[in-house]
């Protein structure tokens, strides 16, 4: 039962940061963001394992009371998610994105350069 309610959770908030309909925030942290629930917030971590030489990411649950619920590293998630680390890589540079307003920004920028007479085709 655990497993099946930690894989609906992880394909659930993955599908929801990838269609836009989880606001990402900043932490303060390097490389943590955050999405705020009713009860509890979640925060996608990027790590780095120094052993391994490579990088995974993590989910962190917390409820209201500031305290660890539950922590999920993507190496744990492949038991139970398949492709969890694609996933999980894929909804932190989008975590990223949204709480960085890499959006806003690149759409200021692009104002701010005007249009060009190619209209952005190739260099």
């Amino acid at each position: 039962m655990a497993d099946q309610k930690l894989s609906s959770f992880v394909v659930r908030l993955y599908r929801k940061t990838r269609s836009g309909e989880l606001q990402w925030k900043q932490t303060g942290a390097r490389d943590v963001f955050m999405a705020q629930f009713t009860k509890y917030s979640v925060f996608i971590h990027k790590c780095f394992d120094e052993d391994e030489r490579s990088e995974f990411f993590k989910l962190v649950i917390w409820n209201e009371d500031g305290e660890v619920v539950e922590e999920l590293p993507s190496y744990v998630l492949r038991e139970h998610v398949q492709e969890a680390d694609e996933m999980l890589s894929e909804m932190y540079s989008t975590a990223r994105r949204v709480a960085m307003g890499v959006d806003k920004a690149l759409d200021a920028l692009l104002e701010d350069l005007g249009k060009s007479e190619e209209e952005d085709v190739g260099f």
